[in-house]
């Protein structure tokens, strides 16, 4: 038997994390490390350090506390505030805890464009796994905590041509049966 290749896990649609759940684990986690910042900077003023020191610590605070928020806390167990008042937890294809690698990634590709949630307001009801393009990048789905896989495909990649360019993203192949979601036709049209 030949090897076809890695193998990933998918999940029901209604298991992925909806855009506007994820709209609002968006403004509280953006909302708590804004508030942390800024008292960052008061303490760093009280301190009584310098422009220069201030500046300098401000930016090393800024950088740590992304870092520790939105890659260490929303990898682990414990989650951010926001992914926890939603119910929803990040995985990677296979189901298990993303590595800090896929994390830097998906966060280095969020902050690639500003308008990136106006993007992610279209794209992800859209699309069958529910994923936002920096989710795509780095190989994460977004999910109700707790969830199970509905199943097991390949991994391949799919390309896509947006912003002017090709990209390849890996994606679990799921059986034609269950490969959009299911549109519920309304009366009259």
């Amino acid at each position: 038997m030949q090897n076809q290749g890695p193998e990933g896990c998918y999940y029901a649609v209604t298991d992925y994390g909806s855009m506007w759940r994820r709209v609002f684990v968006l403004l509280v986690d953006a909302t708590i490390v804004l508030v942390a910042l800024v008292l960052m900077l008061v303490v760093a003023g009280l301190l009584g350090l310098g422009d220069e020191e201030s500046v300098v610590v401000a930016l090393a605070a800024t950088f740590l506390l992304i870092y520790l928020y939105f890659i260490e806390l929303e990898r682990s167990r414990v989650r951010t505030v926001g992914l926890r008042l939603a119910r929803l937890e990040v995985v990677d294809l296979n189901g298990h805890k993303p590595s800090r690698a896929d994390m830097i990634a998906r966060m280095v590709t969020a902050w690639l464009g500003p308008g990136n949630v106006l993007v992610d307001l279209f794209w992800i009801p859209s699309e069958p796994n529910r994923q936002a393009l920096r989710d795509k990048f780095a190989g994460i789905y977004v999910i109700k905590k707790g969830a199970a896989p509905a199943g097991r495909g390949r991994v391949r990649y799919v390309r896509y041509f947006f912003f002017g360019m090709n990209w390849a993203f890996r994606e679990v192949s799921r059986p034609p049966t269950e490969a959009s979601p299911k549109r519920v036709r309304h009366p009259g049209t």
